[in-house]
C-alpha cells in the first residue's frame, strides 16, 4: 500500500509557520526548484542556486529542510527506503541526471504560504526603481557595518585615559539602526519577485 504524503494544506501550514525561521539559502533551495524547468534540479544545480560549494552540501541541506517542513506538516517517512525529502520532492531521472522534482502539492503550498508569488507588477521601469531603492538600503547597511567594525578596531588599539570606557550606549544605538534598516531591506525585497517577472516576460 502506498504511503500517504503530506497534502497541500498540511505543507502550507508548515511553510507558513517556518517562514521567518528559515535562512535565505535554504529558502532558495525550494524557490530555485519551483522556478526550474519541470521544477526539477540535480544536487549540483541546487548547490549553484544557493551558493554552496558541493552538491552533497545542497542535498544534505535539502534533507534537513524537508525534515523541518515534514514535521511541521505532521508527517514522517514510513515506507522502506523513504526519506524526509519525499515530503517535498520525487526523485526522477532527467537526461541521465538524478534530480529532485518538486511535488505539485509542495509547489501549491509554496504559493499559498507566500514563499513564492506572482509579480506585483510587470512593468520593467517599476522593477528597476524597486531594485535601485533596495540597493541603496543594502549599500547603507554595508557602509554602516564596515564603519562599526573600524570603530571597534580603532577602540581596541587606542590608548584611553584612565577611567574612560567605551561608549556602549552609542554602539547599541548604531546596532539598532542596522537592525531596523535590515528589516526594511527584507520588506523591500519581499515586495517583488524578479524570477516571477522573468517567467511572465518569457511566457508572453
Amino acid at each position: 500500500m502506498a504511503v500517504a504524503l503530506p497534502t497541500t494544506a498540511d505543507l502550507t501550514t508548515s511553510l507558513s509557520a517556518l517562514s521567518d525561521e528559515v535562512y535565505w539559502r535554504d529558502r532558495w533551495l525550494l524557490i530555485a526548484q519551483y522556478r526550474a524547468p519541470s521544477r526539477a534540479l540535480d544536487e549540483d544545480e541546487l548547490a549553484r542556486a544557493t551558493r554552496r560549494e558541493r552538491g552533497l552540501d545542497a542535498r544534505l541541506a535539502y534533507g534537513r529542510l524537508a525534515k523541518r517542513i515534514g514535521e511541521g506538516a505532521g508527517w514522517r517517512p514510513a515506507g522502506q527506503g523513504m526519506t524526509w525529502t519525499a515530503a517535498l520532492s520525487d526523485t526522477v531521472e532527467v537526461e541521465g541526471r538524478r534530480c529532485l522534482r518538486l511535488r505539485t502539492e509542495a509547489a501549491q503550498a509554496l504559493e499559498r504560504s507566500g514563499w513564492v508569488r506572482a509579480p506585483a507588477t510587470t512593468d520593467l521601469g517599476a522593477l528597476v526603481q524597486g531594485v535601485d531603492d533596495l540597493m541603496r538600503v543594502v549599500l547603507f547597511l554595508v557602509d554602516e557595518v564596515v564603519s562599526i567594525k573600524a570603530d571597534l578596531e580603532s577602540d581596541r588599539t587606542a590608548a584611553r585615559p584612565p577611567g574612560q570606557r567605551f561608549n556602549w550606549a552609542a554602539f547599541d544605538d548604531r546596532l539598532r539602526i542596522v537592525e531596523v534598516t535590515h528589516r526594511m531591506a527584507l520588506d523591500r525585497a519581499r515586495a517583488f519577485d524578479v524570477f516571477a517577472l522573468v517567467d511572465h516576460w518569457t511566457q508572453d
